[in-house]
């Protein structure tokens, strides 16, 4: 899979995404997702829209 737009659904959790290391863009916004920390493996991500988002922390992205 090399991108996943699961922007305004019911997702709260990214977990199920960590390890899928051909993902290269990602739609979370808009969502109830406030960590980020189950992308910090996903070293292929070149796109990543998180606006509307409660996320405070986005040191899982650097």
């Amino acid at each position: 899979m090399q991108w996943l737009n699961v922007s305004g659904t019911q997702v709260t959790d990214l977990t199920p995404l960590y390890g899928l290391a051909s993902l290269q863009e990602l739609d979370v916004s808009k969502t109830q997702v406030t960590d980020l920390t189950p992308l910090s493996g996903l070293g292929n991500l070149q796109s990543l829209d998180v606006s509307g988002m409660q996320v405070t922390d986005l040191t899982p992205l650097s």
